[in-house]
C-alpha cells in the first residue's frame, strides 16, 4: 500500500501496485525493512500499550470515515472506468455475474474471497471488551449497536464490491484500489490508499487490545496486578 503511494506521489509510471512493488526500487527489503520496523516502533506499539479500548474511539471513527471515502470515491469513478471497458473489451467477451464455478477453478477464488469477508469483520471482536465498559450496557442497547455495526459495514461493503467489480469486470484486482489508472495520474485513489493505509494501521491496536483484556479476563487476572509487578 505504501509502494502505491509512493508510485503515484513519485510519477514513476508504474500502471498498479504489484508492478510497483516487483519491479521498482521498492522490491528491495532494505526499504521495507526500515518503513516497517518504523511503523511498529513509532505508531504500533505505543498505540499497542494502551490500558482500555476507549482510547482508540477516535481512530475507530477516522476508520469509518475512510472507509466512506473510498466507498465514494469508487461510487464516483466507476462510471468511467466502466464506459472504458465497454469501448475496449474484445468482440464477443460478455459478463457472467453469477458463473460460481469460477470460484472453485485453479486459483481457487472462492477461498480468497472468504478470507477477506472474514478480514472485513475481524475487529468486530473487540466489541465484547467494550461492552463491558459502557454505562447501562443493557441488552437492548448492546443489541441496537451491533445491529447498527452489522447494518453500516454491509452496506458499505457491498456497495463497494458491486461498483468496484463494474470499475474492472475483467482482471478484477483483490483490492479495488489496486486497480489500473486510466490516466497518469489519480489523486482521488492516492487520498483514499493513504486513508486504507491508515485504517489497516489501526486495526492491528484495536485487535491486540482486545485480546489482551478478553486473555486477561479469561485468566481472572487484573492488569493493574501486573503493572505493580513490573
Amino acid at each position: 500500500m505504501i509502494g502505491a503511494i509512493i508510485n503515484d506521489i513519485g510519477h514513476y509510471g508504474y500502471d498498479n501496485m504489484n508492478d510497483f512493488v516487483l519491479n521498482s526500487f521498492w522490491s528491495s527489503y532494505v526499504y521495507k525493512f526500515f518503513v516497517m520496523y518504523g511503523i511498529l516502533h513509532i505508531i504500533l506499539l505505543p498505540l499497542c500499550l494502551l490500558k482500555d479500548m476507549s482510547k482508540l474511539r477516535f481512530s475507530s471513527i477516522f476508520g469509518v470515515f475512510s472507509l466512506l471515502f473510498v466507498m465514494i470515491i469508487v461510487i464516483i469513478q466507476f462510471p468511467s472506468y466502466f464506459s472504458n471497458y465497454l469501448s475496449t473489451r474484445k468482440e464477443g467477451e460478455e459478463l457472467n455475474f453469477y458463473d460460481i464455478s469460477r470460484g472453485f477453478g485453479p486459483d481457487l477464488l472462492f477461498f480468497k474471497g472468504t478470507a477477506t469477508i472474514f478480514y472485513s469483520f475481524n475487529c468486530h471482536i473487540a466489541a465484547f471488551p467494550i461492552l463491558k465498559g459502557l454505562k447501562d450496557g443493557v441488552n437492548r442497547r448492546i443489541q441496537k449497536v451491533f445491529r447498527r455495526s452489522l447494518i453500516l459495514d454491509a452496506f458499505v461493503y457491498f456497495i463497494i464490491g458491486i461498483c468496484g467489480y463494474l470499475t474492472c469486470p475483467i482482471g478484477t484486482p483483490d483490492l479495488i484500489i489496486e486497480r489500473k489508472k486510466l490516466g497518469d495520474t489519480d489523486y482521488l485513489m492516492t487520498v483514499g490508499r493513504f486513508f486504507f493505509l491508515c485504517t489497516l494501521l489501526m486495526k492491528l491496536p484495536a485487535s491486540f487490545i482486545s485480546f489482551r483484556i478478553t486473555l486477561l479476563s479469561l485468566l481472572d487476572i487484573k492488569e493493574e496486578e501486573i503493572t505493580n509487578k513490573m
